[in-house]
């Protein structure tokens, strides 16, 4: 999967519109979307949207981690 793919992936998890499908914007905005389905009790989907910034996470510049 690309990096846009996990992007807008994550920003359909924040039932928002993508930002040119930005993934340092998605980076910024999940965990707060992860300690809000948390307190939901929505545990599969905090799962999965940590999971997805696992994976953009990975693929950063060396220069940006």
């Amino acid at each position: 999967m690309t990096k846009r793919a996990l992007a807008l992936t994550i920003w359909a998890e924040l039932q928002l519109p993508p930002s040119n499908g930005d993934f340092f914007t998605a980076l910024i905005f999940a965990p707060l979307l992860i300690k809000q389905k948390w307190k939901e009790k929505q545990r599969n989907s905090a799962q999965r949207i940590y999971n997805l910034i696992a994976l953009l996470a990975k693929d950063l510049p060396k220069n940006l981690t």
